[in-house]
């Protein structure tokens, strides 16, 4: 998922974070983008200006094992576009 951050947002203007990467996008009409991603692949945060619009919320199946109720990829851009970022 950081992959899909990145193709729509590029290169983070810096890293912010300690214990896991907080890259912050500086936008364009004075506001910012923060992702939290603990290895760069995956995703665990993401703010708009400290608004939460994404978050990893790790929860259980009706077998028991743990399953990802985070929001896809394409939801997180759909997201962003309709924000006009």
């Amino acid at each position: 998922m950081f992959a899909s951050l990145t193709a729509i947002l590029g290169v983070p203007d810096r890293d912010i974070g300690s214990g896991i990467f907080i890259q912050v996008y500086d936008l364009s009409d004075g506001t910012k983008i923060t992702v939290g991603t603990p290895d760069k692949k995956s995703v665990i945060t993401v703010y708009h200006d400290n608004i939460p619009i994404y978050k990893k919320e790790a929860g259980q199946g009706a077998d028991g094992n743990p399953r990802d109720a985070a929001q896809r990829p394409h939801e997180l851009k759909k997201q962003l576009t309709a924000d006009g970022l």
